[in-house]
């Protein structure tokens, strides 16, 4: 397996000559959601079953004490994306490889608006967009052994 620096995973974002190409065999990728999984098809009536069903931000893992776990993978890896319709209220903690301090400790809507404590996402518009009223953040977030990532109210 290829050893990627921070370097190579952020120009994955946007050079257009890896863009146009496969990715190598042993890379997998994935969606992790907390979709409505009522919301189904159903093959034996070739029918969508509660279509409308929209309680997407409901879905969890488990519970740690009074926090919920909603994403938890073993490495190495790589969060290329975080999307929320309406990031408003709680708060998130992001652990990477087993570390006891979390690498992102911050309010949930701050996630999408700061980079960090010196650098504002606005310097990187294209990384943090708000689209169809949804926010956006494509900073990558690199793992070796494992992650796991708590929301808090």
């Amino acid at each position: 397996v290829k050893e990627l620096s921070y370097r190579d995973l952020t120009q994955r974002l946007y050079n257009l000559e890896y863009l146009a190409t496969l990715p190598a065999r042993e890379e997998r990728s994935g969606a992790f959601s907390s979709y409505d999984r009522r919301s189904r098809y159903d093959d034996e009536t070739g029918q969508y079953q509660d279509w409308a069903a929209n309680s997407d931000g409901s879905g969890y893992l488990y519970k740690e004490g009074e926090s919920i776990v909603v994403f938890e993978k073993d490495g190495p890896g790589v969060i290329w994306r975080v999307w929320s319709a309406l990031p408003e209220s709680g708060h998130i903690r992001i652990f990477i490889d087993y570390q006891r301090e979390p690498v992102v400790n911050i309010p949930f809507r701050d996630f999408f608006e700061q980079f960090n404590k010196d650098i504002p996402p606005m310097n990187f518009p294209e990384l943090v967009p708000t689209l169809s009223r949804g926010r956006n953040r494509f900073i990558p977030i690199p793992f070796n052994q494992h992650c796991k990532v708590v929301f808090d109210s």
